[in-house]
């Protein structure tokens, strides 16, 4: 799969006169983006058999909205991101699901606000989050940490407000959005690395063991 994205980026370098680092790193974005869009079509297909698309999709949002500012741990393959990322936002849809069946609303909000918070700790600590594919300047660093801090500031401010105002029909969105936004926050972190490097070699030992003759996945 690499070598498809590195000849898509090797037409769009040719026709705008990128060099070949700069290649490099276009061909890298659009291997991210597809690998997102895989695991979200993967996630909704799971989420519509067990009714959770719309937390699903809530999840997803949230998720991508502030990767795109604070970055994160990602799998060392297209396909185990595809994966990790079906696994998660499916675990994310369930658990908002579930918590909105035992939560009353000052449970609610206090749940809200602790994700929130997290966030906002962790993104003050860590993010935007190192990427060795794609170094990042320090004013460039000061101007994404600034920006995620102020969007997750703004669904902060909108999870809070609309945990005031529901009466539990929309409770599992706003907890999927707030899991989501913990989880993403998570990624950032050391420990985030970490737990993503353990999944990045589960899946890399299910892909030896399921395609043997192929020594495994690549790609």
């Amino acid at each position: 799969m690499k070598k498809i994205f590195l000849l898509a980026a090797d037409f769009l370098g040719n026709k705008v006169g990128l060099a070949s680092d700069e290649q490099e790193v276009v061909a890298y974005g659009l291997e991210v983006v597809f690998s997102n869009f895989l695991g979200l079509f993967l996630a909704l297909s799971g989420g519509i058999i067990w009714g959770i698309s719309a937390e699903i999709l809530t999840a997803a949002f949230v998720w991508l909205l502030i990767r795109r500012w604070a970055g994160g741990a990602h799998c060392s393959t297209l396909w185990r991101c595809a994966l990790a990322s079906t696994m998660i936002l499916l675990v994310l849809g369930m658990s908002a699901r579930g918590l909105a069946a035992v939560l009353n609303q000052q449970a609610l909000l206090v749940t809200l606000a602790l994700c929130c918070i997290f966030t906002l700790i962790v993104t003050l600590a860590w993010a935007p989050a190192e990427n060795p594919r794609k170094p990042i300047s320090a004013s460039r660093r000061r101007y994404l940490r600034h920006r995620a801090i102020l969007v997750e500031t703004v669904l902060f401010i909108l999870l809070l407000s609309s945990g005031f105002l529901t009466t539990g029909t929309h409770a599992s969105l706003l907890l999927a959005a707030a899991l989501a936004l913990a989880t993403e926050g998570f990624t950032v972190t050391p420990a985030g690395y970490r737990v993503m490097g353990l999944i990045d070699i589960s899946l890399g030992f299910l892909g030896k063991k399921l395609l043997p003759w192929k020594g495994g996945e690549k790609g």
